[in-house]
Order: C-alpha cells, then structure tokens, then sequence
C-alpha cells in the first residue's frame, strides 16, 4: 500500500474488495472499539461508521482533549487506562 492512501479510502477499497463486511469480518460495526488520536478522523469516522471509539491524548496537546470531550468523545491518557476503563464497565475482552 501506499504511504498516502488514506484511511478512509482504504475502508472503502476493503469493503468493494470483500475484505471487509458483513461477509468478511467474523464481527458486527458495533462490537467494534477504535482507539485513535484525532477527533476528526479516528472518533467521527469511526462512529460514523457505527463503531465504539475512544480518543488518546498521550501528549497533553494544547487543549485537544477538552474540545474532544465537549465533542462527545471519551478521552484517556493511555492504553492502560482504556483497558481499566472497560473493566469498570464490564466489558470481557479476547
């Protein structure tokens, strides 16, 4: 693949591919998590595309993390943190 293919662009290949879909992927949109860094791109389109998601904000950029979660998007500081967050919730990963 090429360095600048977008992710978006990407999905949409796998999909017309058959690699990805109802046919090809063994789980729903919805039993989907994404973890990204970029509102825009990683929690929009991804709940655009009917998934879980959940922003990181490893780097205390100037602010990010306060307009993600005016945006809506839950927000934690690293992977640990996810993995704890789900735990609470009840969620079994595997």
């Amino acid at each position: 693949l090429k360095k600048t293919r977008k992710a978006a662009e990407l999905w949409t290949t796998a999909r017309a591919e058959g690699k990805w879909g109802p046919h090809a992927a063994p789980l729903l949109p919805s039993e989907i998590l994404h973890i990204g860094n970029d509102f825009e791109k990683d929690f929009i389109g991804a709940r655009n595309a009917g998934f879980h998601a959940v922003l990181l904000d490893r780097f205390d950029e100037e602010g990010d993390a306060e307009r993600w979660i005016e945006g809506g998007a839950p927000v934690f500081k690293d992977l640990i943190d996810v993995v704890e967050f789900l735990a609470r919730k009840g969620f079994q990963l595997g």
